[in-house]
């Protein structure tokens, strides 16, 4: 598997994912608490290290083999990460400023980031397309 496909898959391994999510949530009590330097530490330090190692040590053909795999190499575009990313940066403005509708708007962003090309895909699906 080349580095670009373990870039890619490794972001939907369970592993990465509890990691993005407990510094996500760690970091934007931070934000809220107004402690920015820690929170973006917590925010950036975990992800990183724990990416760097499983990119290094890791085998992801079992996540590109699934349909979540499949369906995440179909969306995960530059665009799709900057969305994600975006509202990720929405989510500790609105903690900064404690607004819990704009870190809940911020946080369907978020969201929209991982689905929005969930219809295309599953017409695709409806097509009989696979890949």
């Amino acid at each position: 598997m080349s580095l670009r496909q373990k870039i890619l898959y490794h972001q939907i391994h369970w592993a990465k994912i509890t990691v993005d999510v407990t510094s996500g949530v760690l970091s934007t009590w931070l934000m809220w608490t107004h402690d920015f330097w820690v929170g973006m530490a917590v925010a950036w330090v975990p992800p990183v290290v724990v990416s760097s190692f499983m990119l290094w040590q890791m085998d992801f053909s079992r996540q590109r083999d699934s349909r979540f795999g499949r369906y995440f190499a179909f969306h995960m575009t530059h665009t799709a990460e900057a969305v994600r990313m975006c509202g990720q940066i929405a989510v500790w403005i609105g903690a900064w400023y404690h607004s819990v509708w704009a870190i809940a708007v911020a946080c369907l962003i978020v969201i929209l980031g991982w689905t929005y090309s969930l219809p295309a895909w599953r017409s695709r699906a409806l097509k009989g397309v696979t890949s």
